[in-house]
């Protein structure tokens, strides 16, 4: 007979369980009323992945590591990205492109925000708000999309995350190259 198993990601918080029925459903239950008890609220990476599995004698046996702490970005309340001033909205500008990667994302974002609402000093805050604006999923290794982005595609300029920049080859690829919707 298989083993019940039991994995929830909470934005890559990652809980897995592993044993009798009874077993994960007790696991599972006081996880869930630690996260009432802890007002869990942020998708975000949570600082601990645990592992939990029965042993042969039922005991519980968890293995805990720390995740990544890198900083994936804070939401930006000032950055209004509805379309005032007469611009468009990022949303309508975003959902003129058929996007097929993160890569499109992060240039889209940074193409917006450097292009149309003619910001200077680009961060990773600013295109945090984007995704979070737009509603599609921050990538897990937010800063790594950034540099591949520039490193593989070479559509953004990430010398420094305080100062993220669209490339020539960037604003000639969404401007040229990029299917629209």
């Amino acid at each position: 007979m298989a083993e019940t198993k039991l994995k929830l990601d909470l934005e890559q918080g990652i809980l897995e369980v592993e044993g009798s029925e009874s077993f994960v459903r007790s696991v599972y239950n006081d996880f869930k009323e630690q996260l009432k008890n802890e007002n869990y609220n942020q998708p975000i990476n949570p600082p601990k992945v645990t592992k939990v599995k029965e042993d042969a004698n039922g005991s519980s046996v968890k293995r805990t590591k720390k995740t990544s702490k890198k900083k994936l970005g804070n939401f930006l309340k000032e950055l209004h990205l509805s379309g005032e001033d007469g611009l468009q909205s990022l949303r309508d500008f975003y959902s003129s492109y058929i996007v097929k990667s993160n890569y499109d994302k992060n240039l889209i974002f940074t193409y917006y925000l450097e292009r149309i609402m003619k910001l200077k000093d680009i961060t990773l805050d600013h295109i945090f708000t984007c995704y979070r604006t737009v509603g599609v999923k921050v990538p897990g290794a937010f800063e790594q999309s950034l540099w591949d982005t520039s490193s593989k595609k070479h559509w953004l300029d990430t010398e420094s995350l305080d100062n993220i920049k669209v490339t020539a080859l960037g604003i000639h690829f969404i401007e040229n190259e990029m299917t629209k919707s």
